[in-house]
């Protein structure tokens, strides 16, 4: 063959894939298309729209917040065509997300689909456990009053309410007497939402060892803490344990016991108060207190 009948043979092997790719992609086009077509058809049937949504669980969170929040993922459209209230599209991980942040008193959130246009919205809410409640650099804005063993406190400062794992949820309203633990605290500026007293761990020893001193007959009122590992626990006859992470609470705790015991008639009263100012536990085994 020669060259030139070569050449017009190869433009025209050329030409014809072009042509069947063109007509290839045309279909897929189309094919495409009509997808597109079928399912933004399907994207606004009313009987796959969203029409029916429940809320249970919810007690402190109000139903229509949670619903607003909702809402603002059925309105508009995906790229323009497909309907945000079809139930086949809607983004439960994003709106359990969304939740989250903004009720941090949500423990936990499901959203369940209900076919063919059902929505059941599930809330777990974080239960009062304890209070947190900032005291600046110092005592001086908790008041005392040591009466019959009983210390009485104040405080002018805004409290927060922790759950049971330590986590700082809603602000807590003023209380005529002591409905929660209280946990005080001179380390930060102001309790924050979102927020830990302390890592989850640490709380629950921490709860841990307060049950525990109730077993020696004392009674834990309220614990301040002072720095980062440094807390003072009160107890109601207005003395103090200081103590800190340093030590596991099992030994800090047989160690107080072993005190209580060996110096029991020193430290504790016919009365069964104790006679001391407050009892240091930060250092093992070398335990240190002072006499009031």
């Amino acid at each position: 063959m020669s060259p030139g009948l070569l050449s017009v043979y190869q433009k025209n092997k050329f030409k014809k894939k072009i042509t069947i790719f063109l007509k290839s992609l045309s279909v897929y086009l189309a094919i495409f298309v009509f997808f597109l077509g079928v399912v933004s058809f399907i994207s606004h049937l009313d009987y796959l729209t969203v029409n029916r949504i429940s809320v249970e669980g919810n007690r402190a969170v109000s139903e229509i917040d949670i619903l607003n929040i909702v809402d603002g993922y059925l309105e508009g459209r995906h790229l323009g065509m497909f309907s945000k209230q079809n139930i086949m599209f809607l983004p439960v991980s994003d709106i359990e997300d969304d939740l989250r942040r903004n009720f941090f008193r949500i423990k936990d959130i499901s959203l369940k689909k209900e076919m063919p246009d059902g929505l059941l919205i599930t809330v777990v809410e974080r239960k009062p456990h304890a209070l947190w409640c900032i005291e600046g650099d110092s005592y001086s804005n908790i008041e005392y009053l040591v009466t019959e063993n009983i210390i009485e406190f104040e405080t002018s400062e805004p409290c927060w309410f922790l759950d049971s794992d330590g986590y700082a949820f809603s602000h807590a309203p003023s209380f005529s007497d002591s409905v929660y633990f209280q946990y005080f605290d001179t380390s930060l500026d102001r309790p924050k939402e979102d927020f830990h007293f302390l890592p989850t761990k640490q709380f629950k020893e921490l709860e841990d060892f307060i049950l525990s001193i109730e077993t020696l007959n004392l009674k834990p009122v309220f614990v301040i803490r002072q720095s980062a590992d440094e807390f003072h626990m009160y107890l109601s006859d207005g003395s103090f344990l200081n103590f800190s992470f340093q030590h596991s609470f099992n030994d800090v705790f047989y160690w107080l016991g072993v005190l209580l015991q060996e110096k029991k008639d020193e430290l504790i009263d016919e009365k069964g108060v104790l006679t001391v100012e407050y009892i240091d536990l930060r250092f093992g085994n070398r335990i240190f207190y002072m006499p009031k």
